[in-house]
Parts: structure tokens; C-alpha cells; sequence
């Protein structure tokens, strides 16, 4: 595959100087302190019902089957995974977490120096280590959100390498596994699926002109690595006898409950949501 990215060397070869070390000593200083003294604040609403269900399921139980949530699965694992490595502390899956975002963190730099090298990535990593505990955000807390970034950062960087390389596919594939697995962290990353997907689509070749028959196996590939990826959860879930359960609780259930408030009520929020983030 190639493509107009292909024939402009992305900005990664710059070195990395002591201003992008300087910014990395305080995004590390930041993330630490702004997270420690909370760190064994106790859990809220949705942690409880995640660590509730993550250990049900280390005793054997099967989630929407023998315990109900309208979220997808990945942050039970998540938990289920922190509970068996440290225990069930309010400590450790809080640390559990942050050493996640601390990853996602290195993942957006790596995104963003692909584009606009060491410092933009850099103040990219401050800014992250800084919002992403924000209080609106209920940032110290382990949430579906905080779980869903990292692979969908990291689907993001793999779309960079893939329209940086001539032969692309992998990365194509790859990109589409992630952006599935932040699915099955929160039904809301499909959009950046969906955008993904137009990305794929949209390929140009030397002459500048659309190719269709790349944009066409990357959108293949892009496919591909999301049926890989959700493949075993689906498949998982309909051994254990809660296929039906899974389906109406993670999908069904949502899409009626974002339908009772109506598209008026739906439009409103959306206005008002991004008022507050603009």
C-alpha cells in the first residue's frame, strides 16, 4: 500500500532534548501527585458493581448470567486481573489502574511524536497526565472510560504506522483489534471505530488520487483485527450458557435506554456536553 503519508518521513528521528525531559519530569511529577492522596479514597458506585463482578467471576460465576451490568466486559477482567495480581484492596485497584493510564500515556506520546515529534508529544504527555485526573471526570476513579483509552490510543497509533508504511496491512489489522477491544471496555468507542474505518476507506496512491483498492484491504484488514478480537468474547460467553444475556445486557438494553429520552432530549445533551468540553 502506499500512500501520501509514505513519501513524507514522519518527525520521529528528532532527538529528544532536555526540554521533552524537563516536560517529562513534570508530567511524572503531576501524574504521581495528583493521584497519591486519593489513592485509597473508597470505591464508587460503578467500581463497586466491576470489583463486585470481577470477583464473582474469579468464584466461578459467569457475568449478565449469574450477575447483571449493562457494560461490556472488559473492565470486569480488567478488575479480575488486578483482584488475582495484588488483591482487592481499594489501593491496589486503584494502582492497578493508574499504571494503566500511565501506559495510555505513553501511547498518546508515541501517537503524537509520530506527527509532531518528541516535544508536541511531550506537552501532549503533561496535558493527559493532568486532565486525566480530573475531579469532572471522576479521574482517580477505575472506569470504563480510563480502561477504553488505551486501546483506543493505541488503535490510533497503529493507523499512524499504517499510512506511514507501504506495506500497511498489519498495522491495519492490529488497529482493528484494538479499536474492538475498547468496545468491550465502552460501547461509545465504536465512534472512533467508525472513524478509523474512514480512514481506511479514504487511501490515496503516488499520483494523489483516491485508491480504492487499498483503502479497500485496509478496510478488509481493519475488519478482520476486530473479528479477532472479539471472536473469543462473544464465543466465550456462548459456552458458558449467557450469550442471550450478554447480547440484551451489553447492546439491547443500552439502545433502550438511550432511546426513552428521545432524539430532542438526545441533541440537548450533546449540545451541552460539548459546550463543556469546548
Amino acid at each position: 500500500m502506499t500512500t501520501e503519508a509514505a513519501a513524507v518521513p514522519p518527525p520521529t528521528s528528532r532527538g529528544v532534548g532536555w526540554e521533552c525531559v524537563a516536560l517529562w519530569v513534570v508530567a511524572a511529577a503531576v501524574f504521581v501527585l495528583v493521584r497519591v492522596p486519593l489513592i485509597e479514597v473508597p470505591l464508587e458506585r460503578d467500581e463497586g458493581e466491576y470489583a463486585y463482578i470481577a470477583q464473582r467471576m474469579l468464584a466461578g460465576d459467569v457475568p449478565y448470567r449469574d450477575a447483571f451490568d449493562q457494560k461490556p466486559p472488559g473492565a470486569f477482567f480488567a478488575y479480575a486481573v488486578a483482584i488475582s495480581l495484588f488483591g482487592s484492596s481499594v489501593a491496589s485497584l486503584h494502582l492497578f489502574a493508574h499504571a494503566w493510564t500511565a501506559v495510555t500515556t505513553l501511547a498518546l506520546f508515541a501517537c503524537v511524536r509520530r506527527r509532531g515529534g518528541a516535544l508536541a508529544a511531550s506537552f501532549a504527555a503533561l496535558a493527559f497526565a493532568v486532565a486525566s485526573a480530573s475531579p469532572k471526570l471522576t479521574g482517580n476513579a477505575a472506569h470504563t472510560e480510563l480502561f477504553m483509552l488505551l486501546p483506543m490510543v493505541a488503535s490510533v497509533y497503529c493507523v499512524l504506522r499504517a499510512l506511514d508504511s507501504q506495506r500497511g496491512l498489519g498495522w491495519w489489522l492490529a488497529s482493528g483489534a484494538l479499536a474492538a477491544a475498547a468496545c468491550w471496555f465502552k460501547q461509545v468507542a465504536v465512534t472512533n471505530a467508525i472513524f478509523l474505518a474512514g480512514v481506511a476507506s479514504w487511501q490515496f496512491g503516488r499520483a494523489g488520487r483516491r485508491d480504492i483498492v487499498a483503502g479497500a484491504r485496509a478496510l478488509g484488514a481493519l475488519a478482520r483485527g476486530a473479528l479477532l478480537a472479539s471472536a473469543p468474547v462473544l464465543i466465550g460467553f456462548a459456552a458458558a450458557g449467557a450469550w442471550r444475556p450478554c447480547i440484551d445486557a451489553v447492546f439491547l438494553h443500552n439502545l433502550r435506554y438511550t432511546e426513552s429520552g428521545g432524539g430532542a432530549r438526545g441533541c440537548d445533551l450533546l449540545g451541552h456536553r460539548l459546550g463543556g468540553q469546548a
